[in-house]
C-alpha cells in the first residue's frame, strides 16, 4: 500500500520515498512525500455509523487519512487528542490536496478513521463543512483498504508534548526511539515554526467556511462574557469494563463546582462571565462561542484544546490542582495563539470548588472588567 503524506509532517524513521513542493490552501508551500502505489483505488458505503468496503469507484481518488497510533501518548477517542493528534492536522492534509486538485483526479474522497460515538460526527461535521465527499471507517478496516493515497495524518498533539520539555516527553510517551525523535532539536526548533504556521492555516479557514453559513448570525453565544468551562458527564462508551480505548471522561475524571455562585460574584463585581459546556454543543457552536469569548476559566481538562478558536490577547485561566501531573501543553499552545495565560494552583482533587475570590483578583489585576 502507497503511503503519502502532505503538509508539514515529518514522520518518525526513514521512507523512501519522493519528496515534493505543493501549495497548500493557505498560500504556503507545503512538502509531501510521496511513495507510489499500484494497488487499485477502492471505495466504501457508509452502513450506520461507520462505513465498511463495499464496491470499487475507478474514476475516484480515495485519501485515506490515517491516525499514527504508533506514539504511545492518549486515544483519538478523547476531545484533546482527537481534535490535535487527528482531525486538525487532517483537515490541514485536505486543504493541501484540495490545492492541488487540478493535479489530481476530479473526483476525490477522504476516509477517515472512526474515533468513537462522541468524535465521529465531529468529523463528518467538519469535512461536511468543507463540503468535502468522505466516509468514516473502523481503524482495522482502514489499515486493510487497498487505497491509492494512503496519508499518515501528523500527531500535532505530541509536537506540542515536545514543545514542554524533556522531561515532560519522556514521561508522557515512554519510548525511548520516538521521544529521542521528538526531542531532535533542529527538528523542534522548525515544527514549532510549522506548527504555528499550519494551525493558522486550520484556523483561518475554518472560521472562513464558517461566514458561509447563514446559522453563524443567530450563534451569539460568549460574547464579551468569560465562559466558566464544564466539563461533560461520562457517556456509558466511557464506563470501565467499556468498549473505549481509554476509559473514564469528563465528570468521571476531573469536574468543578460552584459555577454558577462564581457567575454570581463576577458579575455583581462587572464582569460578564457564563457556564459553558464544549462536549453538548456541535463543533461550530464551540468554535464561534470560543472566538467570541473575552476569556475562558475552567479545571485542567481536554475543553482547552478548543483555544485554538480564541482570538489574541484573550485570556485562559487554567486551574491545576496540586497532585495531578499532567504536561503543560495548554500553556505552551496559549503561548503559539498569543493567548494570556494565567494559572491558578488549588489543593489536591480532581473535583474542585471554584474560589470566586482568587478568580476575582486575578481577573481585577489584569482589568478583565474594561470594556474589549
Amino acid at each position: 500500500m502507497g503511503t503519502r503524506t502532505i503538509g508539514c509532517h515529518r514522520a518518525c524513521g526513514s521512507l523512501s520515498s519522493t519528496t515534493l513542493v505543493m501549495q497548500n490552501g493557505c498560500g504556503k508551500n507545503a512538502r509531501s512525500t510521496l511513495k507510489p502505489s499500484s494497488t487499485a483505488s477502492k471505495s466504501i458505503r457508509s452502513t450506520g455509523t461507520v462505513a465498511t468496503p463495499k464496491y470499487c469507484r475507478s474514476m475516484a481518488t480515495d485519501f485515506s487519512l490515517n491516525y499514527d497510533a504508533s506514539v504511545p501518548f492518549g486515544s483519538c477517542e478523547h476531545y484533546y487528542h482527537f481534535l490535535w493528534g487527528y482531525l486538525l492536522p487532517a483537515v490541514h492534509e485536505m486543504i493541501a490536496i484540495e490545492s492541488n486538485a487540478d493535479a489530481l483526479d476530479s473526483k476525490r474522497r477522504y476516509l477517515l478513521r472512526s474515533c468513537g460515538p462522541l468524535m465521529d460526527p465531529i468529523t463528518r461535521e467538519a469535512f461536511s463543512l468543507f463540503k468535502c465527499d468522505h466516509e468514516i471507517v473502523r481503524a482495522t478496516q482502514l489499515k486493510e483498504l487497498e487505497s491509492s493515497k494512503e496519508v499518515l495524518v501528523p500527531r500535532w498533539d505530541v509536537r506540542l508534548l515536545a514543545l514542554t520539555g524533556e522531561t515532560g516527553l519522556r514521561q508522557f510517551v515512554r519510548d525511548p526511539h520516538i521521544a529521542e525523535h521528538y526531542l531532535h532539536r533542529t527538528e523542534l526548533c522548525r515544527f514549532k515554526e510549522d506548527l504555528s504556521m499550519s494551525m493558522n492555516c486550520v484556523r483561518s479557514e475554518f472560521l472562513r467556511k464558517l461566514k458561509d453559513l447563514d446559522s453563524v448570525d443567530s450563534l451569539n453565544s460568549g460574547r464579551g462574557s468569560f465562559l466558566i468551562l464544564r466539563r461533560s458527564p461520562q457517556p456509558k462508551y466511557y464506563e470501565i469494563g467499556g468498549p473505549a480505548e481509554i476509559p473514564t471522561y469528563g465528570t468521571a475524571r476531573r469536574s468543578l463546582s460552584g459555577i454558577q455562585e462564581c457567575i454570581e460574584s463576577l458579575d455583581a463585581s462587572g464582569i460578564n462571565a457564563q457556564a459553558f459546556e464544549p462536549g453538548s454543543q456541535s463543533l461550530v457552536e464551540q468554535i464561534t462561542t470560543f472566538q467570541n469569548c473575552r476569556g475562558v476559566i475552567g479545571v485542567i481538562g481536554a475543553e482547552f484544546a478548543n483555544i485554538i478558536w480564541m482570538e489574541p490577547k484573550a485570556k485562559v485561566i487554567f486551574i491545576r490542582p496540586s497532585g495531578i501531573a499532567l504536561p503543560e501543553m495548554t500553556r505552551v499552545l496559549a503561548r503559539l495563539l498569543k493567548l494570556e495565560f494565567h494559572e491558578m494552583s488549588t489543593e489536591e482533587g480532581f473535583h474542585q470548588d471554584l474560589n470566586s475570590e482568587a478568580l476575582l483578583a486575578i481577573l481585577s489585576r489584569e482589568n478583565c472588567n474594561a470594556p474589549r
